[in-house]
């Protein structure tokens, strides 16, 4: 058995102590316990208990969720009866002794439980109207689910699958058996819709109890939804009231009862007889004012009910209801009649008669020329169906305005036809697109959205006024949307699992929630939700909005209520100055928020300003308290005169630079990258020196400059805030949050950002179903699209919408267009300014787990979360860079989205399109701005090579634009600066381009040349190389800049051939992942530790207390087995030791163990340290390019400045390179970081050096004369002490063999495969080891040459 983290540690500690395999008992489900705890707390009526629904896996859990809350109907009753009219309790499962209520069922893994409700609310419908309880009426699902159009097994909507059901019905169950999955329509029984079962229609009721327990008496059971939260899958029996847990989504489900003593209602589920009373809830009336919003969309069927049927206790019916319906058909009956006609073909466009089509109680039939008529229909939402013998039926939702003709045309596929559509199936070739330009053209042509790029902006400032006429606009058009969208309004408070294991860390206390999330989570300006909880969470950053959803999903984990305040505040100008980072300066202050997208009421001249926020508020031992978690106090650190300790001159630069080039005012040529190298690695090793000498316990924000947020403690709750409130939410409303919507071959689906929360988001293509492309989202298919053809091209639509009511609601909105190829596997990667480590060490981790279950390369678990690692480190380094580059600048940064394909087609790739930040003066100066951009939009490029090489090593090299530049220039191709100016004489006018440079004209297409005169013409500049073919191995393209700069919009386009706004790595081969990942979470040893000597002889300590480490929570084990001799290198000693945070690495003891003579090195490349992440020295290159390039484009555009500074950037993402020596010593490892000179920064407190011989090996040197060294493989081949004696290590076949002092000590290690079997000592003792698989289990057994001896104590001779 594997040991994991997670694992109980007293249950560890046995494993560890006994000589034999033992089963463990786990600890109770934590989630249950939780949960019993609330229901005692809140005094609640119900029994929670492991259920056949609660020990599902997360994602399973939800399969049983999957109905969509349905936007505005004006189909909404509200009758109001009359005291004493309706019957005190109701069970239509016992209504005077006989039944109207339909077995019980199971939806099984398929989100269908928008289809099975409505079946049974129509199944028990049909038995009211004909008066025949206890009948087994058992409809189809499975044609809800097929034929309806609206909905899969990952959600549909309950309003169209009403619709269905009164336009066309369902046939019975043996028509179309029940499969589990979507299925296809043409598997339906022939003519099925002429003996379908039909509702005459439906009516929203309205969300009272006693709306709808009057509904429910006059019409029979209802149709329903409830938000289902984690606690809902424990059910078990009594009155349910919502007590613990995150929402999980919504369920629909049908209302067969109701008890006005007990006060609830009689639910029936689609979750089998095996969960809750046989199958069915109790909820309390009081769920539908709670999160559980029970009740919020309630449809009633309406049927003639016989006019004999009996009522109960003599009251009587429809009263009121009949009234209602009079006025509505009066209604229906005086609107203005419509029109509907269309052409019925066939595939070929041949049309086709006889066609029958149906549209609710209205019909019509195709003539010879394929045409129908159906006059005199009223307006409104209908379902048609187009049906013909050998003919797949059609059926599609359309809307019929008043007073019109709708044309609604349908081209039918014959049933043979429709088979090879089916999976395993062939189709004909789709033909390929000749231009992949094209689809970004017309992106960036749509009104108010940009295309693609990376975009810098400021938005004019708006009242509150303003952005709620925009927000009341939207909220209008999310009522009336159709299509896919994620469902789950609540997400952006999810409790995840990451959310439950931090409550717990904060001890479920309100107190220690509040002071998380106010003292680690730092504030970014920008409205509305993006994040959500998790994601705010992972990333250590967030908004209000953001920063509100952690505390509230916090605070829901622990078992309170919490809610979402939404008002008006007014901050005086100093404070303000404090949290937005930016000198109390109103131009400053103005620019930060209205940036942000947040609207603002009034900004004075002092900077302070009254604006729109949002806050906490929770419930606690029944007392409303307000939090404001966000609103926080930073220290500043000014940086050091960086200019003066790196002895920088500019003019001295570009002197070096330009030495031996040549420079017009149109073109720079052969810049002297020699000399800007040695320049850089100058001004690196001044820094260094400065910082080692007059800064040895700085970090990077001391250097540099930054902010860190005043640590508080909160003492009292309160119960009011200075603000304005306007609104309180349970959940976020649709209208303040930011969306993600992928188009691609048949799919249109809209995330909520909030919902990512960091998962793995990926496009692959199903090869068993046509090869039709889905979208995951960590592994969860989420939804599908049309079949496709291997090696076809379809374009993928990316658009990321922001809820801010600047520039008509389109401000930071962006479209962009990608071409995959049907049949690969991509990953969609986002960053919203994460730069935490957290995420990626997650995704690593995970990507561990997959290798070591077994999972291929090729799966989409594996390579898709190899893409999304890629992509992850790539937006986190470049993310890491902006921010060292905006702290240089003075400006601050918000990041809006960045959002990329990667993908492995031919090679690797990475191609970031859509990117939108805002750079802010803290001093209101514009040109601060403007340069932080150009050297970000620089250096992102360079790491789009950069991140390729660093994780399939530099021997393989990819390419970007700034890697392109610098071949071009030193292969000696001139670059040419091209403007509206100079065009005409660099790139022609005439429409052959035969007056274009004949450098340019024969390596570019006329058409790529036309596409340049475009942009110049529409004020854009471009840096192109004269030659549009440049090499890099067997890649072959052009790179060039493409930037434009206005008043409040900028944006660079860094482009390489084929249209990638990226890096592109022209090798297919694997990237090995969890190298990387060992050294991205890299922990040193404790420096208290002395000598490499100590480390290696000592038995170790026995731990004080539990032997956890505090830092990382992982579980420790240290025991020597073998002693022998004194210390080293006088004695040898023999010790293993296990970590639980290394569970899933293997070495020559088993998984999560090591030994202290496993002693070796691993080069690698580790960007976080190189920019700062750990100490400032490690940054030294990056600071001083990163410093060097701002200066250089502060106040010029000259085409020697924009070279010199791309050089300079491609120089700082190279220190980043294969710039990591990772040592292992055992257990202990230290990381050592390459420094611009050639030489290696030990970890913080190490004094040990690590040198690189002349031979290509390594030696670690202690200051007191102790040298290690490593052979060839990088295995410690010797260690020497200052006096000479010597410990040698013996390898066979890449394995230890044996160690050997000077003394006449030496230990023999034997092996069974890759696993140590035994160890030996030169006294005649031995220690043997056993495994379970590759678990070490039990304790060794220890022999010497007269018997056994202790096993608890270590040998020792």
């Amino acid at each position: 058995m594997r040991l994991r983290a997670i694992l109980p540690l007293f249950v560890l500690a046995a494993l560890l102590s006994i000589p034999m395999h033992v089963s463990v008992s786990f600890a109770r489900n934590p989630d249950l316990d939780e949960i019993h705890r609330s229901i005692e707390r809140k005094g609640a009526r119900w029994r929670a208990q492991d259920t056949s629904i609660s020990r599902l896996r997360a994602e399973e859990r939800r399969k049983r969720l999957g109905s969509y809350v349905p936007f505005a109907t004006d189909k909404e009753r509200a009758p109001a009866p009359a005291p004493g009219i309706l019957p005190a309790a109701l069970d239509w499962r016992d209504y005077n002794g006989a039944s109207y209520v339909t077995t019980v069922k199971e939806q099984a893994s398929c989100g269908a439980c928008w289809s099975f409700a409505p079946t049974a609310a129509l199944e028990s419908n049909i038995l009211i109207s004909r008066n025949t309880p206890g009948v087994e009426l058992d409809l189809s699902e499975q044609t809800l689910l097929s034929c309806n159009g609206m909905g899969t097994c990952y959600g549909g909507w309950i309003d169209l699958a009403s619709d269905f059901i009164r336009d066309i019905g369902l046939p019975d169950e043996t028509c179309c058996s029940y499969a589990g999955e979507e299925g296809f329509c043409s598997s339906v029984c022939t003519d099925w819709p002429d003996k379908s079962y039909k509702i005459q229609d439906w009516y929203k009721v309205r969300p009272t109890a006693e709306a709808i327990k009057y509904a429910l008496y006059n019409h029979g059971p209802l149709l329903t939804l409830l938000a289902v939260h984690t606690d809902f899958y424990y059910y078990r029996e009594g009155v349910y009231s919502q007590s613990w847990g995150s929402f999980e989504g919504y369920h629909a489900a049908v209302i067969v009862g109701y008890d006005d003593a007990e006060q609830y209602f009689i639910v029936k589920s689609s979750w089998g007889t095996d969960w809750g009373e046989e199958g069915y809830s109790r909820i309390a009336y009081g769920e539908m004012a709670s999160e559980t919003q029970f009740g919020l969309w309630t449809v009633a069927y309406e049927s003639p009910i016989p006019a004999d049927f009996p009522t109960l206790g003599d009251i009587p019916r429809r009263a009121a209801q009949q009234n209602a319906e009079k006025e509505a058909k009066e209604k229906k009956d005086s609107a203005p009649l419509s029109g509907l006609t269309g052409v019925i073909t066939d595939s070929a466009g041949n049309p086709v008669s006889g066609v029958s089509i149906k549209v609710g109680k209205y019909r019509a039939t195709t003539d010879s020329t394929g045409r129908y008529f159906i006059t005199s229909i009223p307006a409104g939402d209908y379902t048609i169906a187009v049906m013909k013998s050998g003919y797949v039926i059609s059926i599609e939702s359309i809307s019929i305005a008043p007073k019109t003709t709708a044309t609604r045309n349908f081209a039918m596929t014959s049933s043979t036809a429709s088979r090879l559509n089916e999976p395993g199936k062939e189709k004909k070739p789709e033909n390929r697109p000749t231009d992949q330009k094209e689809p970004d053209k017309l992106a960036a042509n749509q009104a108010g959205i940009l295309g693609p790029g990376w975009h810098a902006t400021k938005a004019e400032r708006i009242t509150s006024a303003e952005a709620e006429a925009y927000y009341a606009a939207k909220r209008g058009e999310l009522r009336s949307a159709r299509g896919g969208r994620a469902p789950m309004a609540a997400a952006a408070a999810d409790i995840s699992p990451e959310i439950q294991e931090l409550a717990r860390g904060l001890r479920h206390d309100p107190k220690l929630i509040y002071d998380y999330v106010h003292n680690h989570i730092d504030y970014v300006p920008y409205f509305g939700s993006l994040k959500g909880a998790t994601l705010t969470y992972l990333d250590g950053s967030g908004n209000d909005f953001d920063q509100a959803s952690l505390m509230i999903a916090l605070l829901r984990a622990s078992g309170y209520t919490g809610q979402y305040v939404f008002g008006t505040m007014t901050i005086l100008g100093t404070t303000l100055s404090n949290w937005l980072g930016v000198n109390q300066i109103a131009q400053a202050i103005g620019t930060v928020l209205a940036s942000g997208g947040i609207p603002i009421d009034a900004l004075w001249s002092d900077g302070g300003a009254q604006f729109r926020r949002v806050w906490v508020k929770a419930t606690i031992d029944g007392v409303d308290y307000v939090f404001d978690p966000a609103f926080k106090s930073y220290t500043y650190t000014d940086k050091i005169d960086l200019g003066q300790v790196m002895s920088y001159s500019r003019n001295g630069l570009m002197a070096a630079v330009n030495s031996g080039a040549t420079v017009t005012a149109d073109y720079a040529q052969n810049m002297n990258e020699a000399n800007l190298r040695s320049m850089l690695s100058t001004y690196a090793s001044n820094l260094v020196n400065t910082i080692r000498t007059n800064y040895p316990n700085k970090n990077v924000d001391d250097i540099i400059g930054g902010r860190k947020i005043v640590q508080t403690n909160l003492i009292g709750y309160q119960t009011s805030l200075p603000g304005t409130i306007t609104a309180q939410w349970s959940d976020i409303p649709s209208e303040y949050t930011t969306t993600l919507r992928i188009q691609h071959a048949g799919i249109d689906y809209t995330f909520n950002t909030a919902d990512l929360a960091g998962k793995r988001l990926t496009l692959t293509h199903a090869a068993g179903a046509g090869n039709r492309p889905e979208i995951r989202l960590d592994g969860a298919l989420v939804v599908f699209g049309n079949a496709t053809t291997i090696g076809s091209i379809n374009n993928l639509t990316i658009t990321i919408d922001h809820p801010y009511a600047a520039n008509n609601g389109t401000y930071c909105d962006q479209t962009v267009i990608y071409t995959p190829e049907s049949g690969r596997n991509y990953a969609i990667v986002y960053n919203f300014g994460g730069i935490s480590d957290a995420l990626i060490r997650k995704r690593q981790q995970q990507l561990e787990t997959y290798r070591l279950q077994g999972l291929s390369d090729t799966t989409e678990a594996v390579l898709g979360e190899t893409l999304n690692v890629m992509g992850q480190t790539w937006l986190a380094e470049y993310l890491v860079t902006g921010r060292l580059t905006c702290q240089l600048a003075e400006t601050t940064l918000t990041i809006h989205h960045s959002v990329g394909l990667v993908a492995q087609e031919a090679g690797y790739y990475i191609d970031v399109k859509a990117l939108f930040v805002s750079f802010c003066s803290r001093h209101g100066i514009d040109i601060d701005e403007i340069q932080g951009f150009k050297v970000t939009a620089l250096v992102g490029s360079a790491f789009e090579h950069g991140i390729l090489e660093q994780l399939m090593g530099s021997d393989k090299p990819a390419v970007s634009t700034m890697k392109l530049f610098q071949i071009a220039n030193s292969t000696g191709r001139k670059m040419y600066h091209v403007t509206q100016a100079n065009s005409a004489s660099i790139l022609g006018v005439n429409a052959n381009c035969s007056d274009t440079i004949e450098q340019i004209r024969s390596t570019y297409s006329c058409s790529d040349i036309t596409g340049f005169r475009y942009a110049v013409g529409n004020n854009h500049t471009l840096i192109l190389p004269e030659n549009g073919q440049i090499v890099l191995n067997s890649w072959r393209g052009e790179g060039y800049i493409d930037k434009f700069f206005s008043e409040s919009k900028w944006s660079m386009g860094m482009i390489i051939g084929g249209s990638y706004f990226g890096g592109y790595g022209g090798y297919d081969i694997p990237v090995d992942i969890p190298t990387v990942s060992e050294n991205t979470a890299v922990t040193t040893f404790d420096p208290t530790s002395s000598t490499i000597f100590q480390i290696l002889s000592l038995t170790p300590p026995v731990p004080f207390g539990e032997p956890v480490d505090s830092a990382s929570g992982a579980f420790l084990y240290d025991r020597t087995d073998l002693a022998l001799g004194g210390g080293v290198p006088r004695g040898l000693a023999f010790s293993r030791s296990y970590n639980s945070n290394r569970n899933l690495s293997k070495r020559s003891l088993g998984y999560g163990w090591t030994h202290n003579y496993d002693i070796y090195l691993s080069p690698a490349s580790h960007g976080r340290p190189g920019l700062g992440g750990r100490q400032p020295v490690d940054a030294a290159g990056v600071i001083a390019a990163l410093y060097a390039s701002l200066d250089l484009l502060k106040n010029s555009d000259a085409i020697d400045a924009w070279m010199a500074a791309s050089l300079a950037s491609k120089w700082a993402v190279d220190q980043v390179i294969d710039n990591a020596v990772t040592v292992y010593l055992g257990s202990k490892l230290m990381e050592y970081i390459k420094l611009a000179d050639g030489t290696y920064a030990s970890p913080p407190g190490i004094t040990t050096q690590l040198i690189r011989n002349g031979d290509g090996t390594y030696s670690l040197q202690e200051r007191f004369g102790t040298r290690m060294n490593f052979n060839a493989d990088k295995r410690l081949s010797q260690i020497i002490d200052i006096d000479g004696n010597a410990v040698t290590f013996n390898y066979s076949g890449g394995q230890l063999a044996s160690v050997q002092d000077g003394f006449n000590h030496a230990l023999t290690i034997s092996y069974s495969g890759e696993k140590i079997a035994s160890v030996s000592d030169s006294g005649g003792r031995s220690v043997s080891y056993a495994y379970n698989g590759d678990d070490l289990t039990g304790t060794p057994m220890r022999r010497a040459r007269r018997g056994p001896i202790s096993t608890t104590a270590p040998v020792t001779g």
